[in-house]
């Protein structure tokens, strides 16, 4: 009879060796997707008065895409979400579930170039405004992320439109422009006095024309009227960074509730959010310190989604997050947990599988191995 290549136990043992390396890519396989997956939370932080949505963490899984200290947040009437991601230079762009859609910008000076772009607003006929304060220009771009306009600006910080009107905080000054970005008025100098201003980096006006600016390195909420004569002043410049009686750790960006006549600014230092009427009275401080959903790691602007549903740039998170924000003694919505399955219980899941794979895998190939003997018995020797 004519020998066979391999006996029947040596067929087994490498059918096994098949098997356990089919197992061993498949988790090798796992573990590269679950390591290059963007950062999550094991699970979300309980805050009172912040109700988590979803976060937001880039364009994908590659450490290219992600976030990396994103600063600026603002939404269109459809309710997209427009992120000036500013330590990559470039605007990345979603819908209002978090889906990315696009993006545009690269690091640098020149035309149509970002460099740590800052603020960013978006005009009813779609167009983008971005600034940029280290290179001193407001850059206007089209729905798509084409170039329409380059102006140059001292030092603008954040920018907001009203109307037919562009509103920008500057270092030291509020620039008032039309949508070309040509100047109609200049308010205010830099200073700690009233109408003056400190690196401000909040700006919102209101339907009636009432113009909120979060004076952030005074420490103050500053309330203007349609001609840039002063309302009110909330809190003062701070005498030290350990005043008891500062009104912010650090207050940066600000958003309204129209419907609640309320003002929403977030606090950098203290890693909330601070909610006051529209005459600067506190309601509210909610959030805390942390990098769960929900809680925030020096959060720099905020943006109104819809109501009380606001975008955060949570930017030492390197995220945004979509939250709900209910004052104590309002009821906050009903949502379904979400289902998040543990990084461990993913694995034993995935080995299981593989498995049953390998398994059946291994029994089909011995099956087939005793038909092929069975159709081909061993040939005989001749002059057997």
């Amino acid at each position: 009879m004519i020998r066979r290549l391999f006996s029947n136990k040596e067929i087994r043992a490498r059918l096994n060796i098949l098997v356990l390396l089919t197992v061993l890519l498949g988790l090798l396989i796992y573990l590269f997707l679950l390591l290059n997956r963007p950062p999550r939370p094991v699970s979300p932080v309980r805050v009172k008065g912040i109700t988590h949505l979803f976060s937001v963490y880039g364009a994908g899984r590659e450490q290219k895409e992600l976030f990396y200290h994103p600063d600026g947040v603002a939404t269109d009437k459809n309710g997209k979400i427009y992120v000036t991601d500013s330590g990559n230079h470039r605007v990345m762009v979603f819908n209002n579930r978090g889906k990315f859609l696009f993006k545009f910008g690269k690091k640098g000076l020149g035309k149509g170039e970002l460099m740590f772009p800052l603020g960013i607003a978006v005009a009813p006929n779609g167009n983008i405004y971005v600034t940029s304060m280290v290179a001193s220009r407001l850059s206007v771009f089209d729905p798509q992320g084409k170039l329409v306009k380059e102006v140059i600006v001292p030092r603008p910080i954040r920018p907001f439109i009203a109307g037919k009107q562009l509103y920008i905080a500057t270092a030291g000054q509020i620039w008032v422009t039309n949508l070309k970005g040509e100047a109609l008025k200049v308010w205010g100098t830099r200073g700690r006095g009233p109408r003056q201003f400190q690196l401000p980096n909040g700006i919102a006006v209101s339907k009636n024309g009432t113009i909120f600016v979060s004076d952030t390195q005074n420490d103050r909420l500053q309330a203007l009227d349609k001609k840039g004569n002063l309302l009110w002043i909330k809190g003062e410049p701070p005498t030290s960074l350990n005043d008891a009686e500062r009104l912010f750790g650090l207050g940066m960006g600000l958003s309204l509730d129209e419907k609640k006549d309320r003002i929403y600014v977030v606090d950098a230092f203290h890693h909330t959010i601070r909610v006051f009427d529209k005459k600067g009275k506190p309601l509210a401080e909610l959030g805390k310190r942390g990098t769960g959903d929900g809680a925030f790691e020096y959060p720099s602007t905020i943006a109104s989604l819809d109501g009380n549903t606001f975008v955060v740039a949570d930017k030492f998170n390197n995220r945004i997050q979509v939250v709900m924000v209910n004052l104590p003694g309002e009821r906050p919505p009903i949502i379904p947990p979400a289902r998040v399955i543990p990084r461990w219980l993913g694995a034993a899941l995935a080995l299981a599988v593989l498995l049953v794979i390998g398994w059946l895998l291994r029994r089909y190939l011995l099956r087939l191995i005793v038909l092929r003997r069975t159709a081909k018995p061993d040939e005989k020797p001749e002059g057997a």
